[in-house]
């Protein structure tokens, strides 16, 4: 049995209960439990080394300055890939066919939520950025992307960013 212990436009907070246990957790509603992150790469047009687009993002609940974090997004229409692509586009300002996008797999985020994680990547070292297509809440006005290589991605305290940067290198990508 589940009950509903406090619920609003955005998330739930959720009791199981069985024969042998009682767990709660966090359930998040306005995507259904199910979120993509997307870590895109490109070759420096510099220098050819690999670059990460990654976010500086006002995350209240972390602190109160920007974090870098991955591009992410609640899944719409119960299709991660699509999301995928719709976020790299109004968070990153990069437009990119869906077939360009590689899946790297899912993960849970914590023990104390149900929410499934998507993972993408894809290479857009051919790709032009264009700032029309970016698209901002209130507070994602406070956030922007940005080149980086594996010394900015390092400071990230985002996990989604090193479990992506991982599976890049697990499969192969780079």
């Amino acid at each position: 049995m589940i009950n509903t212990l406090f619920e609003n436009k955005w998330i739930s907070l959720r009791e199981k209960i069985t024969d042998e246990y009682s767990y709660t957790y966090s359930h998040e509603i306005r995507c259904n439990g199910q979120i993509v992150s997307v870590l895109p790469y490109r070759k420096s047009p510099l220098d050819g080394r690999i670059e990460f687009l990654l976010r500086s993002e006002f995350t209240p609940c972390w602190q109160d300055e920007n974090v870098i974090s991955s591009i992410t997004g609640g899944v719409e229409n119960d299709d991660p890939l699509y999301t995928a692509q719709l976020e790299l586009m109004e968070e990153g300002g990069y437009r990119i066919e869906l077939e360009k996008l590689v899946s790297l797999g899912t993960m849970y985020g914590t023990k104390s939520s149900d929410t499934v994680y998507h993972l993408f990547t894809c290479d857009l070292t051919d790709y032009e950025f264009d700032k029309n297509d970016i698209t901002n809440s209130d507070l994602e006005s406070k956030a922007h992307c940005f080149w980086g290589t594996h010394h900015e991605l390092l400071q990230s305290k985002d996990p989604f960013v090193y479990v992506n940067f991982v599976k890049l290198f697990e499969n192969k990508i780079i």
